[in-house]
């Protein structure tokens, strides 16, 4: 598997948004209903502040990775794999090179509590929950 990184540019706002939306919609509806202008803002605050990348594998898209280093932190805001790529072993190699290139002494992310097979499937690559912060679980991993 030849999985590599591109850096997102501003054409690619739309990918990234169409795949939020599919991924994370049903979720927030559940907890506190979609306000698409919020999102809106939200995602528009996460572009600016982190660093975007899409997956790919050989030259398709796969999905794509916001990252933003947060003091002693590598913070993943986003993972989002495309619905066809999941569960296939690519989200822990995209795990497992986060892990090995991260400067970070550690590397976090959010999990919505509704989210079981996510919250599953960092857990079972080595994150463990650091806090409940009510309607998420916040995980760590030693980098």
């Amino acid at each position: 598997m030849n999985l590599n990184y591109v850096k997102a540019e501003n054409s690619d706002k739309r990918f990234f948004w169409d795949n939020y939306c599919q991924s994370m919609q049903p979720h927030i509806e559940e907890i506190w209903g979609w306000d698409e202008e919020w999102q809106l803002a939200d995602f528009q605050k996460r572009w600016v502040d982190c660093e975007n990348s899409l997956i790919r594998i050989d030259e398709q898209t796969v999905g794509y990775i916001q990252i933003q280093d947060i003091a002693d932190e590598h913070y993943i805001m986003m993972l989002i794999l495309l619905p066809a790529y999941r569960s296939a072993g690519i989200g822990g190699e995209i795990l497992a090179q986060v892990k090995e290139h991260t400067k970070q002494e550690y590397i976090g992310l959010r999990v919505f509590r509704t989210n079981t097979s996510v919250l599953n499937f960092y857990q079972s690559h080595g994150f463990d929950i650091f806090a409940d912060e009510g309607d998420f679980y916040y995980l760590k991993h030693k980098a």
